[in-house]
């Protein structure tokens, strides 16, 4: 006999019932939602040995060391540069400890009016770095400092035009130094900003002292950190539109994002907005920075579809995000890390490609993306990072999502656990089955409904009117078809209340069901042909380069 997973999977597919006196009827959005839950696979357990097990581990602590470094190719150049703050910015590029010199100095200009910052006419400003000086940088650097009144920010986007590739801030991995150097915007005590000798003081002894910051998510961080902010997508949030006109020169992305630096110390549960002076009073001019080694050819992604993710007993709030990747770089990439830049959690952390890919090549791949709590919704990002087979990473580009509306997290009952056993003796096909039922308050009578020839019984079973867990709950399943890899069951799990005693239509609430699949043994019939690739996401497309 096989091996089999000693806890089965669950996949869901949800629908309300609804009883409207003597009719009832499923209410017309439901959808199919698959999603294999429990403990590792079968495949994964045989292979689960110590030097697997510690061959994972090195693969985790190297995408952990990634997210704060910066991969080995350099720009080429030249480098197209758009910039616009609110208020002060200046842009350079040169050395890790200095710009290098007045004339790789730009910009130094004070917006002092709304148009000056986010209009097409005289808003963000364009420049443009020869081949020959990016040849000679490491690094892009953006002086910012505001007028201390209403927002505060910086954003912009920079193109290597010779490879096409473009870096936004809120993309790559972008570092801060908070300098202390008080300078104020559109003030006459303070015209032109710091000078080109202050700041180069300033970013070598941030390097030397290693004081560079990561900028992160807002939400990543609780005070004294760079931040990203908003996205470049819209006049409803905290600062307008900057222009937008794709045909315009100067015009910026909608996926780039403002930055600033958090230097609030909330009280618990405080709200405040880092990139509103009110809330982040900062002093201090700051100095933000890009490793040009960043602009290297990575991987181009692509959206394949994104559904709704459901939990084990309905809708869980989560997302699986289906994509193409394509191997732009000079390695042979056998893993893809991802890291969700706002917040929450993903699975897998680290996408092996089962067949390594090489440049030019191709993947299909998913990961489940769970919001962190009270995540208001948007447009998330995550940064991508191609990985060889030491764990070594070559590059990470940025996957940008639309999330689907998704039907609301259901409120009729939970399966906490579920087991699956053969009956030793019986027909091929029948084992039994056993529930943990969690439900809400209000007595239950509670059916499993199944397609022929599948017969499972005894039934009904009765759920108190205390809310709470019932179970284990436990049937036998007779019948049950053999013919799928991996070998599921489903079936029907109604919750009904109870009938009033004068009426035999008068429902004292709405009842409701939820379609759930298990995964079962095989129990005495033939097993198919084992999937020739289990962890692949598409096993239908052909022709990519790892086989998936």
């Amino acid at each position: 006999m096989p091996q089999h997973c000693p806890k089965p999977l669950f996949t869901v597919r949800m629908a309300e019932g609804i009883v409207h006196g003597r009719t009832s009827f499923w209410s017309p959005w439901y959808r199919r939602l698959d999603r294999s839950l429990g403990r590792p696979s079968c495949r994964a357990q045989r292979r689960g040995n110590v030097a697997t097990f510690v061959r994972a581990l090195a693969l985790v602590a190297a995408f952990v060391a990634l997210q704060s470094s910066t991969a080995h190719a350099q720009a080429v150049g030249p480098i197209d540069a758009r910039v616009t703050s609110d208020n002060a910015y200046g842009f350079g590029y040169g050395g890790p400890n200095s710009i290098d010199g007045p004339s790789a100095y730009l910009g130094k200009l004070e917006n002092c009016d709304p148009q000056d910052i986010f209009s097409c006419a005289s808003g963000p400003e364009k420049y443009s770095i020869p081949a020959t000086a990016v040849a000679g940088a490491t690094h892009l650097y953006l002086i910012a400092w505001a007028d201390r009144g209403s927002t505060q920010g910086i954003i912009g986007q920079f193109t290597d035009t010779s490879t096409g590739v473009t870096l936004r801030t809120g993309e790559g991995k972008w570092e801060v130094y908070r300098t202390n150097q008080p300078y104020i915007a559109c003030d006459a005590t303070d015209p032109g900003g710091p000078p080109i000798v202050g700041i180069n003081t300033q970013i070598d002894t941030a390097t030397k002292g290693g004081l560079w910051m990561p900028v992160v998510e807002v939400a990543d961080t609780k005070y004294d950190n760079g931040v990203f902010g908003e996205p470049n997508n819209g006049p409803q949030d905290t600062f307008p539109l900057v222009c937008d006109d794709s045909g315009a020169p100067n015009s910026i992305g909608s996926t780039a994002r403002w930055m600033w630096y958090d230097a609030t110390r909330p009280m618990s549960g405080a709200t405040v907005n880092p990139f509103v002076y009110r809330d982040n009073p900062i002093d201090g001019y700051l100095i933000f920075r890009l490793a040009l080694n960043q602009f290297d050819p990575c991987m181009s992604l692509r959206t394949r579809e994104v559904v709704c993710e459901p939990g084990p007993y309905g809708p869980s709030g989560c997302y699986r995000v289906k994509f193409r990747l394509t191997n732009d770089a000079n390695i042979t990439a056998n893993y893809v890390g991802v890291h969700p830049n706002d917040g929450g959690t993903v699975s897998p952390g680290v996408i092996e490609l089962l067949n390594p890919i090489t440049k030019g090549q191709q993947a299909n791949r998913e990961f489940v993306w769970c919001p962190p709590p009270g995540y208001a919704g948007g447009m998330p990002s995550f940064s991508l990072t191609l990985m060889d087979e030491q764990g070594g990473g070559c590059c990470a580009s940025r996957l940008t999502i639309d999330l689907p509306d998704c039907p609301p997290i259901s409120d009729c009952f939970q399966i906490p656990e579920a087991t699956a056993t053969c009956v030793p003796g019986a027909a091929p096909g029948t084992f039994k089955l056993s529930l943990l039922i969690s439900k809400g308050a209000g007595a239950r009578t509670l059916h499993l409904l199944a397609p022929a020839p599948m017969k499972i019984s005894p039934q009904p079973h009765y759920l108190g009117p205390v809310a709470g867990t019932f179970g284990p709950v436990k049937y036998t399943i007779e019948g049950a078809p053999g013919n799928s890899y991996p070998r599921r069951v489903c079936f029907w799990v109604n919750l009904t209340p109870p009938v009033s005693s004068d009426d035999p239509y008068d429902l004292t609430g709405d009842c409701c069901s939820e379609y759930v699949c298990v995964l079962v043994p095989y129990c005495g019939l033939p097993t198919p042909t084992a999937n020739p690739n289990p962890l692949s996401a598409d096993s239908t497309a052909r022709g990519l380069g790892d086989g998936s």
